[in-house]
């Protein structure tokens, strides 16, 4: 397949997105391997410590997946609601480091932010996944 002049970076990164190696925002969390579930609670710990957020009990987080997969998004977004609730820029700090899709967060701030939480938590797993998968396929 031959790209149009870009920068390596982009390049590759279209290539990955056109072929589907890794998950889209289309992709469901509970569609995640249990097999890399740990690296990407791992991936969402990094960069919880990262926005100066305490960590997840990785453990019980697993628990809870193992019960019921959505749970996982709900314990997440009653998280991301206190943070936002308690400490607003350090909020904003993980989905800065998150990267998180613009144009999809300016779309959930219109809509009201508060009332999508559980929304932004699917996206900040599928988001975490996607880093995960990237680093296996590319980086191993």
């Amino acid at each position: 397949m031959a790209l149009p002049y870009y920068s390596t970076k982009i390049g590759l990164c279209l290539f990955v997105m056109e072929s589907n190696i890794i998950p889209n925002w289309n992709n469901h969390v509970s569609e995640i391997p249990q097999i890399i579930l740990k690296d990407v609670l791992n991936q969402l710990n990094r960069d919880l410590i990262k926005a100066g957020i305490d960590e997840m009990d990785k453990n019980a987080l697993m628990k809870e997946w193992e019960k019921e997969k959505d749970s996982l998004v709900t314990t997440l977004s009653s998280m991301l609601t206190e943070i936002y609730a308690e400490k607003e820029e350090k909020w904003w700090n993980l989905i800065y480091i998150v990267d998180l899709p613009e144009i999809v967060m300016r779309g959930l701030i219109l809509e009201g932010l508060e009332q999508k939480m559980n929304e932004i938590g699917k996206l900040l797993l599928i988001r975490e996944w996607q880093k995960v998968e990237l680093k296996r396929r590319f980086i191993q």
